[in-house]
């Protein structure tokens, strides 16, 4: 079973990592300086060879977004459930008195 799933689990990274690979080489040919991609690996911005990389990863499962700052800085965030508890609480109280 081991060997099995290891088997998988080198099938699967290698084809994110052939996935990234072409769309890095073909979006480099056309002159673009990176992109934004999405649902198909864990959320990341990262630099492969000059190349702006940044994947939004799967809401459902890893609660992250992209944002874009007003000075034009891409930012990679995560939720956290009790973060957001204490927030919300926090907003609460806040209004109450």
């Amino acid at each position: 079973l081991a060997a099995y799933v290891k088997f998988k689990v080198k099938n699967v990274v290698q084809f994110i990592s052939d996935y990234e690979e072409s769309i890095v080489s073909t979006l480099k040919d056309q002159g673009l300086n990176g992109v934004i991609c999405g649902h198909i690996h864990h959320a990341e911005i990262k630099d492969i060879d000059g190349f702006l990389y940044i994947n939004t990863g799967d809401f459902v499962e890893s609660c992250t977004a992209i944002v874009e700052h007003a000075n034009g800085t891409m930012e990679l965030v995560k939720w956290h459930k009790a973060e957001s508890a204490i927030a919300h609480k926090d907003a609460l109280e806040v209004n109450v008195h």
